[in-house]
């Protein structure tokens, strides 16, 4: 929301002033912009990478409890070995 300053009345250090004051307030605005959007691509970055990275995680626990699972009625034994080995190789990878 642009915020339109009138100019002062036709005194030359009046209106050297404004003008001056204008275009620093332009440039600091600009800075703050800059600023802003560098912080919210960083932040979306992390976000992403964050939401990727567990994704990720959560779709190989689910193919590991499937394939136990599917284990589990004829050989109960190597079900819990692979389970508890693939488990504790992910833990040390996060």
């Amino acid at each position: 929301m642009k915020t339109k300053l009138a100019p002062p009345s036709l005194h030359r250090p009046s209106l050297l002033l404004w003008l001056l004051y204008t275009i620093r307030l332009r440039q600091f605005t600009a800075q703050v912009k800059a600023r802003l959007y560098e912080r919210l691509a960083e932040r979306t970055r992390i976000a992403r990478e964050l939401h990727d990275t567990l994704l990720q995680s959560f779709q190989g626990l689910l193919l590991l409890f499937q394939r136990a699972r599917n284990l589990l009625p004829e050989r109960l034994a190597e079900a819990i070995q692979l389970w508890t080995q693939r488990w504790m190789e992910r833990s040390r990878r996060l």
